[in-house]
C-alpha cells in the first residue's frame, strides 16, 4: 500500500494508485481535494472505494448525518468523465464509486473530505453492468411489463426507458429480490433529459418494495432510474397503468357545477383527477375541497394557463369559460364544491359591519381564507374591555391563524395593547383602556380555512392602580398589595414608603410573576430583554421619591408587589466579607438586576490570573463580572461574549476585589435587562486561577492502608488534578510475588480531579498485606508535570469474617476440614491456591490443592475466589449465577463465556431483573443470528425448543406459547420461561453442581 504526502488537485498530481491496489493520502484541511493518476481500459467496469477508522485504513469516519467525502473521476482533459459527476456516501458511510471507461488511457480520481483525516483509496475491477446508467444504454420496459437486474455495485445506476401518456396515471413498483440490498435501494423517475420527475414515493404491495406514482404533464419518453448507495443485490421492477376516475387532461368526464359538489376518489399518490367548470367573469367564488388529506388543488383556464389555489380561499376568474379545477393528493376519496362568495360582514367599518354591545357576544363566519369583518362597540372612559373572537375547533388552524386589530372611530383617546393576548388556534383576545368616551372599531382577520366563530365582548371595569405616578397606588414597607393588570399593555403604579439608607427588595409574586411575564423596574422607561424580573434592589437617599413600575410581558393577570429590607451577602466595597484565593471558588447570591458583590483577592506581581463565572452556570447576558484596584477602579472586564472570564496580569502585589454585577447598563435613564428565570434567585460561583507556568510535580498526599480483600479500591489522593501519564501500578504479595499490574490507560484505573482509583480485578487475602507501586510518570498534571519517582505503600486486605452475617461477609479459605457458613447475604469465600470443588451430602466442598489440605465444607457460601487470579467460581446455582448461566446458555446453544456470564451476573447482582437481561439477549446480533431477524411466532417457538430444551416441541406446547405471544407477550419473557422452566433447570444442574467459572465484572 502507498502512502503520499500532500496531493495536488490537478493533472500534475504527484499521487497515483493502481487496479488491484491502494493508496493512502491525508485531508490536511476541511475540503482539501486530493487527485491520484490511474490506467484503465475501456469496456471494462472499475470500483473506486474510500476506506477509514471502520476498517482500519485511516481515521475518516462517516457522520450519521451527512457524507463527509466524495470520489469523481476525470479525463486527461480535466474533464469529469463518471456519469453522475462527484459521488459521497451515504450517512454513516464513505463513498464508493463504479466507472466504466469508454477509450483506455489514464484518468484521475478525485478525493474530497469535508474533515481533516487520513483515509485509503482503493480501485478494483468490477461486474461489467447488466443495464446502462444513462439515456444512451438504457433498457426499454414495456407498460404492464416487468423487468428484472441486479446492482452490481454500491452507487450502480440501472435505467429503464418507458413510454407515458400525458394526463394517465402510472405506478411503478420496484422489489428486492433478497440478495442483500433490502432497504438499500433507490428509484427516480426522470424526463427525457435525464432531470427527476416530481412524483409520490410509497412503499410497495410487498415486504422490501416500494412504488412510485405519478400523471405526466407531457407525453415521451421517460426513464426509471434504479440505484442503490448502500448494497448489491437483484431487484425486478414493473411498471403499469392504474385505472383512474377522471383523467388528468381536457377529456376529462370530471364536471363540476357552481353551487354543487362533485365527489372522487385519488387512486394513488400523486394522482390528478380534472373537472370542468363554468366560471363567470371577476365573479369571486370559494373553492372547498373535503377529504383527500393533504391533496392540494390547482386551476387550468381556458388558455391553459395554471395557477395552485388553496382550499376555502377566494378565487377570481380571469375571463368568463370552461376552467379546470385539479385535484392532486396522496391517495383517498375527496369531495370538491365552488360556491359564489356570500360575505356577511364587510371588512369596513363604515359599511357592512356588525355591532357590539359589551357583556354580549355575536355569532359570525370566516367566509374564506383571509376574511376579514369589522365590528363597532360603545365604550367608557377610564374601563378595560376584552373583546375575544374564538371558533369552534382548532381544526386546519395554525396558532397564529386568527387575529385582530382595534382602532378609535372618534376623538375618543384609547390606550392600545399594541398587540394580541392569548393569540391561538382558537381564540384571539385584544384588550384595551379607553381614556374617554366614544366608539371602536375592531376587526377580526383569518388565515385559515373558511368556519365559524363568535365574537364576545367584555367590561372588565376601571383600574386599580394608575399608569403613571401622579396616580400611583400607596406601598408600605413590609407591607404587601394585591393587583391585577387589566390588559397587556397596563402599567401599575406604586409609591413607596421607605426609610432612606436602608435596602430594600421590591419582589412581585403571583400569577404572572410565576409565568416568567412580569417586569418590576423603578424607572418608567425600563425595557424588556428576553424575561420577567420581578424583583430589584433600592437603597433610597432622603428627599427622593421612589415608585415601582408594574408591567406585563405581552400577558395580563394577578400579582402581589412588596418592598422588604433586606441584608445583602457581599457589600459592593472594601468591607465585605468575601474571599477569593487563587485556585479556589466564593460563591455568592444576587438578589435583583442591580445587586453588586466584591470579593477580595491577593494577587502577586508579575503573576497572571484568570477570574470566571463558574461554567456549570448559564450566563446572563447583562451581568458583568470586573477586576478593581483597592481604590475601586475598574482593570479587567468580563461579560457574556467572553464567557464571563477575565485574565489580568498584577503589576504589583496586594489586595484586589473581584465583582460581579447583576447588570452592565448602571447609568440614568432607559435601561435594558434580561435577568432570566435561571437567576431569579441569583446564585453563582465565581473561580480564580493563576496562569503562572507550573513547573511542580504531583506529590501524593494519602494513600489507602486497608482494602476491601474482594471487589476492593486502592486510592491514592495527589497534591492536584491528575492525568493518565504512562508506565504501570502493581500490587504484590509479601513474597514478592505480582498479584496485579496494570498500565497507566487501564480502564480499572479511574481518575476525579486530585484522586486516583484501582479498581481490583483479583481478590486478596483476608488480612495479608500487599505492596503497591506506582512507576514514575505513572500520572502528570495539567501542565504534564509527571509524577517523579516511584511511588510505593503498602495495603492490609481486610480481616476474613468470623462468624455468619447477613450482609456479603467475606471469608479465608482453610483446606483443614472446616465448615465455612456465611449466612445470608452474597458471601464469599478466598483461598490462596487452587481448589478442587465438589458436592457432599447435598452441600459444596473446597479442597485446596496443597498437598495434605482437606476438604472445606461452605455452608451459605455464593462465590469462590483465587487470590491473585482472575476468574472465580459461581456455587449460587438457584441464585443469580445459576439463573445467569441459564439464560445465557438458553438464548445462545452454548457454554458462557466467562466474561459474558460474569457481565450479567454483575447487571443483575445490582438490580437488573432476568426479563431486562433477557431483553438485552434478544436485541444481541448473536441472538438474530441464530433465530432470524424476524421469525414468525410459531418458528420462534420452535427454536427455543430446538435450543433450550434440544428436542422438538410437543404440539400442545407449541400452540401454548405461540398464544402467549400472540396475546401480546414479547419475546424475552417466553425465552426467560423457558429458562427457569422445571425441564431446562433440572438439564443444566449437572452441569452446574459443582459451580461455574466466571470472570467478575467492574
Amino acid at each position: 500500500m502507498a502512502t503520499t504526502a500532500d496531493l495536488s488537485a490537478d493533472l500534475q498530481t504527484a499521487g497515483g494508485v493502481a487496479v488491484g491496489a491502494t493508496a493512502s493520502s491525508t485531508f490536511e484541511q476541511a475540503r482539501d481535494t486530493d487527485w491520484f493518476r490511474v490506467h484503465l481500459d475501456a469496456g471494462v467496469t472499475y470500483n473506486f472505494t474510500m476506506y477509514g477508522a471502520a476498517s482500519g485504513m485511516g481515521t475518516l469516519q462517516g457522520d450519521p448525518e451527512y457524507g463527509v467525502a466524495m470520489l469523481t473521476v476525470y479525463d486527461t482533459a480535466g474533464q469529469r468523465a463518471s456519469p453522475w459527476g462527484g459521488v459521497t456516501g451515504a450517512a454513516g458511510h464513505l463513498p464508493a464509486l463504479p466507472f466504466t471507461p469508454s477509450a483506455s488511457g489514464d484518468y484521475f480520481v478525485s478525493a474530497q473530505g469535508a474533515l481533516e483525516a487520513t483515509y485509503t483509496l482503493g480501485v478494483a475491477t468490477g461486474t461489467r453492468d447488466d443495464v446502462g446508467d444513462t439515456a444512451p444504454g438504457a433498457r426499454a420496459l414495456a407498460i404492464g411489463a416487468s423487468a428484472s437486474g441486479a446492482i452490481a455495485a454500491v452507487n450502480d445506476h440501472d435505467w429503464f426507458k418507458v413510454r407515458l401518456e400525458a394526463g394517465k396515471l402510472y405506478s411503478a413498483v420496484l422489489r428486492d429480490q433478497g440478495d442483500g440490498a433490502a432497504g438499500q435501494l433507490d428509484l427516480l423517475l426522470r424526463d427525457g433529459q435525464g432531470n427527476p420527475v416530481d412524483v409520490a414515493q410509497t412503499p410497495g404491495p410487498q415486504s422490501n418494495s416500494y412504488a412510485l406514482s405519478g400523471t405526466p404533464f407531457a407525453s415521451g419518453d421517460y426513464y426509471l432510474d434504479v440505484s442503490s448507495w448502500l448494497g448489491t443485490g437483484a431487484y425486478q421492477l414493473s411498471v403499469a397503468l392504474v385505472t383512474d376516475d377522471y383523467s388528468a387532461d381536457s377529456a376529462t368526464i370530471g364536471r363540476l357545477t357552481v353551487g354543487a359538489s362533485a365527489s372522487g376518489n385519488i387512486e394513488a399518490p400523486n394522482d390528478r383527477d380534472w373537472f370542468r367548470v363554468a366560471l363567470a367573469e371577476n365573479q369571486p367564488y370559494v373553492f372547498d375541497l373535503g377529504g383527500g388529506a393533504g391533496a392540494a388543488l390547482a386551476l387550468i383556464g381556458p388558455d391553459g394557463a395554471r395557477r395552485d389555489i388553496a382550499s376555502g380561499a377566494l378565487v377570481y376568474a380571469n375571463a368568463a369559460g370552461d376552467y379546470h379545477v385539479e385535484v392532486q393528493g396522496p391517495a383517498g376519496a375527496y369531495t370538491l364544491s365552488v360556491n359564489p362568495l356570500r360575505d356577511d360582514y364587510t371588512d369596513n367599518p363604515g359599511q357592512g359591519a356588525g355591532t357590539l354591545t359589551a357583556g354580549a357576544s355575536l355569532a359570525a363566519r370566516f367566509d374564506y381564507i383571509g376574511d376579514a369583518d369589522a365590528f363597532r362597540m360603545a365604550v367608557q372612559a377610564g374601563h378595560t374591555y376584552r373583546v375575544a373572537f374564538s371558533t369552534d375547533s382548532a381544526a386546519g388552524q395554525s396558532r397564529y391563524d386568527l387575529g385582530a386589530t382595534l382602532s378609535a372611530l372618534d376623538a375618543t383617546s384609547l390606550q392600545t395593547p399594541g398587540g394580541l393576548s392569548g393569540q391561538g388556534s382558537t381564540e384571539a383576545a385584544i384588550t384595551f383602556k379607553a381614556l374617554g368616551d366614544g366608539e371602536v372599531a375592531l376587526t377580526a382577520r383569518n388565515s385559515g380555512a373558511p368556519q365559524g366563530y363568535r365574537v364576545t365582548a367584555t367590561d372588565v371595569g376601571t383600574d386599580d392602580a394608575g399608569d403613571d405616578a401622579a396616580h400611583a397606588a400607596a406601598l408600605a414597607a413590609g407591607a404587601s398589595v394585591s393587583a391585577v393588570l387589566d390588559r397587556p399593555s397596563d402599567i401599575d403604579v406604586f409609591a413607596l414608603a421607605l426609610q432612606a439608607g436602608v435596602s430594600y427588595e421590591v419582589r412581585a409574586g403571583g400569577e404572572l410573576a410565576g409565568l416568567n411575564a412580569l417586569l418590576v423596574a423603578p424607572i418608567a422607561s425600563a425595557s424588556w430583554g428576553g424575561g420577567g424580573h420581578a424583583s430589584y434592589l433600592v437603597t433610597p437617599t432622603a428627599g427622593t421619591a421612589n415608585h415601582a413600575y408594574v408591567r406585563g410581558f405581552q400577558s395580563a393577570g394577578a400579582y402581589t408587589l412588596q418592598a422588604l429590607a433586606v441584608t445583602d451577602d457581599y457589600s459592593a466595597n472594601a468591607a465585605t466579607t468575601g474571599r477569593l484565593a487563587p485556585g479556589g471558588g466564593a460563591s455568592g447570591v444576587l438578589r435583583s438586576y442591580d445587586d453588586r458583590d466584591w470579593f477580595a483577592i491577593s494577587l502577586e506581581a508579575g503573576k497572571s490570573y484568570r477570574i470566571e463565572l463558574d461554567a456549570a452556570r448559564p450566563v446572563n447576558r447583562d451581568m458583568l463580572l470586573s477586576l478593581l484596584d483597592a481604590g475601586g477602579n475598574e482593570l479587567a472586564t468580563g461579560n457574556y461574549y467572553s464567557g464571563m472570564r477575565l485574565t489580568y496580569t498584577a503589576q504589583a502585589s496586594g489586595t484586589y476585589y473581584a465583582q460581579l454585577a447583576g447588570t452592565a447598563g448602571r447609568g440614568a435613564g432607559s435601561e435594558t435587562w434580561s435577568w432570566t428565570a435561571d437567576y431569579a434567585d441569583g446564585g453563582y460561583t465565581l473561580r480564580a486561577t493563576d496562569l503562572t507556568p507550573d513547573v511542580t510535580a504531583p506529590r501524593a498526599l494519602s494513600m489507602s492502608d486497608a482494602v476491601a480483600a474482594v471487589g476492593g479500591e486502592i486510592v491514592v489522593r495527589f497534591s492536584e488534578t491528575v492525568a493518565r501519564g504512562g508506565g504501570s501500578m502493581e500490587v504484590r504479595d509479601q513474597g514478592g510475588n505480582t498479584v496485579l499490574s496494570v498500565p497507566a490507560d487501564s480502564q480499572a484505573v479511574g481518575l476525579s480531579g486530585d484522586t486516583l482509583t484501582l479498581k481490583l480485578s483479583t481478590a486478596l487475602l483476608p488480612g495479608a498485606s500487599y505492596s503497591v507501586a506506582l512507576s514514575s510518570g505513572f500520572v502528570t498534571d495539567a501542565a504534564r508535570n509527571a509524577l517523579a519517582g516511584d511511588l510505593r505503600f503498602t495495603v492490609n486486605a481486610a480481616a476474613a469474617a468470623t462468624a455468619p452475617g447477613a450482609g456479603a461477609d467475606v471469608y479465608a479459605g482453610r483446606g483443614d476440614g472446616s465448615v465455612i457458613d456465611g449466612g445470608a447475604g452474597l458471601d464469599s469465600v478466598v483461598y490462596g491456591d487452587g481448589v478442587t470443588i465438589g458436592v457432599v451430602a447435598g452441600r459444596h466442598t473446597a479442597t485446596p490443592s496443597a498437598a495434605g489440605a482437606r476438604a472445606d465444607t461452605l455452608a451459605g457460601i455464593e462465590r469462590v475466589f483465587i487470590a491473585g487470579g482472575s476468574d472465580a467460581i459461581a456455587l449460587d446455582v438457584d441464585g443469580v449465577g445459576g439463573r445467569a448461566y441459564r439464560l445465557y446458555q438458553s438464548a445462545f446453544d452454548r457454554t458462557p463465556d466467562s466474561a459474558g456470564v460474569g457481565y450479567w451476573m454483575a447487571a443483575m447482582e445490582r438490580g437488573a431483573s432476568l426479563l431486562q437481561v433477557a431483553r438485552g439477549f434478544v436485541a444481541s446480533e448473536e441472538f438474530r443470528g441464530l433465530y432470524g431477524h424476524n421469525p414468525g411466532d410459531a418458528d420462534f417457538v420452535g427454536r427455543l425448543y430446538q435450543n433450550v430444551l434440544h428436542r422438538p416441541g410437543e404440539q400442545a406446547g407449541v400452540d401454548y406459547w405461540t398464544g402467549v405471544l400472540r396475546q401480546g407477550a414479547d419475546r424475552a419473557e417466553v425465552l426467560a420461561a423457558f429458562s427457569e422452566g422445571a425441564e431446562n433447570k433440572s438439564a443444566v444442574a449437572a452441569l452446574i453442581a459443582n459451580g461455574f467459572h466466571y470472570t467478575p465484572y467492574g
